[in-house]
């Protein structure tokens, strides 16, 4: 397990905040899916760096019956393959509108 990066949750339940690992440091927000039609199978988010997307956000349940939000990143600097991550609350817990970016990695 491993920190992308971190989001504060906004007002208008968007998320801004960085994505960061030891090459990148890039601010992201990750905003409503506005063209999402509820029949289709579509993200709930979409993960944007300025003017371009780069990944995917959607709600999800567990096996276990628990809630979260899974992001799907794809950009060149993490290779070929879509890096899936999740919001998890920081340790220290100070800020319940701060989260952390968590990558699982599948290898």
């Amino acid at each position: 397990m491993a920190q992308l990066g971190f989001v504060t949750r906004q007002n208008d339940g968007s998320y801004e905040g960085y994505l960061k690992t030891l090459s990148i440091n890039a601010p992201i927000r990750i905003i409503a899916n506005d063209a999402k039609m509820p029949e289709a199978n579509e993200p709930d988010y979409r993960v944007m760096f300025e003017e371009l997307q780069i990944g995917t956000a959607s709600y999800t349940t567990n096996l276990q019956g628990d809630h979260y939000t899974l992001i799907r990143l794809a950009v060149p600097e993490f290779g070929p393959r879509l890096i899936y991550a999740k919001l998890s609350k920081p340790a220290d817990k100070k800020n319940d509108d701060d989260f952390v970016i968590v990558w699982y990695p599948a290898d």
